[in-house]
């Protein structure tokens, strides 16, 4: 009997996607977090209204990110991205979290007021060593 020469056929991607996803999870190794970096910056106090016209006065946070000096993160951010967020819009994000993921542990949000047990009140939500405990505690959380 003559052996018969088998053919060799080059894989490609859509006949072995499985080493390919291995291939493309060893290029992507690094955490977001090891590229990123978040800051909240200064809190800046507004105005605005609500449904019914009224007059609302609340705390929005300047969040940051850009990509860490000597890393890349093609296709993720290219630019420096930055926008102002309200307290009540961290909560909601950690909820959409909580729900998406919920083996992680996300971490809690800090206080949205402060409330001291000698008071029975809570205190001023604008006083600047609040705004700014809050500030560093938002920054840590995200």
């Amino acid at each position: 009997m003559a052996d018969k020469e088998e053919e060799v056929v080059p894989q490609t991607i859509e006949q072995n996607p499985e080493e390919n996803q291995n291939e493309t999870r060893k290029a992507v190794a690094k955490p977001l977090l090891d590229v990123v970096d978040v800051s909240i910056g200064e809190p800046e106090k507004r105005t605005g209204s609500t449904a019914i016209s009224l007059k609302e006065t609340y705390m929005a946070y300047y969040v940051e990110t850009r990509v860490k000096e000597g890393e890349s993160a093609a296709g993720i951010l290219e630019v420096p991205c930055a926008l102002w967020r309200r307290y009540s819009e961290f909560e909601v994000l950690r909820n959409c979290l909580v729900v998406q993921y919920p083996h992680i542990v996300v971490p809690p949000l800090p206080e949205k007021t402060a409330t001291f047990t000698w008071q029975q009140s809570p205190t001023d939500k604008f006083d600047p060593d609040f705004v700014e405990r809050r500030r560093s505690s938002l920054e840590v959380s995200i």
